[in-house]
């Protein structure tokens, strides 16, 4: 677990875990069997050295401890914050991009100009430009 945590997992499906700790437990001498890992696995689960959760279609996934406690909070918290709608003061937001606009001479594209008015903002990765005036 603590290489695929290198690489960015969170989790692993139970094919994976066994792959790989079958990978690191094998050398030139020694095979690792899947039935011992297997069991090393319930073992792991049984003394609380890691989670598992079972998901649709039955797949088990296999979590390290701080990993799987840090992920339940992290969605906790992002579930609370986005199930509360920000109130958002659009004549005030409205004076600033006008003010903004003026400032740097540019001239939003009709489609950013009518979602910023509506209140939706579109990020940096949406389509509508910006054109320069000059």
């Amino acid at each position: 677990m603590a290489r695929s945590a290198e690489d960015g997992h969170c989790f692993l499906p139970q094919p994976e875990l066994i792959a790989s700790a079958k990978e690191l437990l094998s050398n030139q001498d020694h095979q690792a069997e899947s039935e011992t890992v297997e069991g090393v696995i319930e073992e792991m689960v049984s003394n609380s050295d890691l989670i598992v959760e079972e998901v649709e279609g039955g797949m088990r996934l296999y979590f390290k401890p701080t990993f799987y406690h840090t992920e339940n909070n992290l969605a906790r918290i992002l579930r609370e914050r986005t199930s509360t709608k920000i109130e958002i003061d659009t004549q005030r937001v409205n004076n600033w991009i006008e003010r903004y606009t003026l400032k740097k001479q540019i001239q939003l594209s009709p489609q950013r100009e009518k979602s910023s008015r509506d209140g939706r903002f579109p990020n940096r990765h949406d389509s509508h430009r910006r054109t320069r005036l000059r």
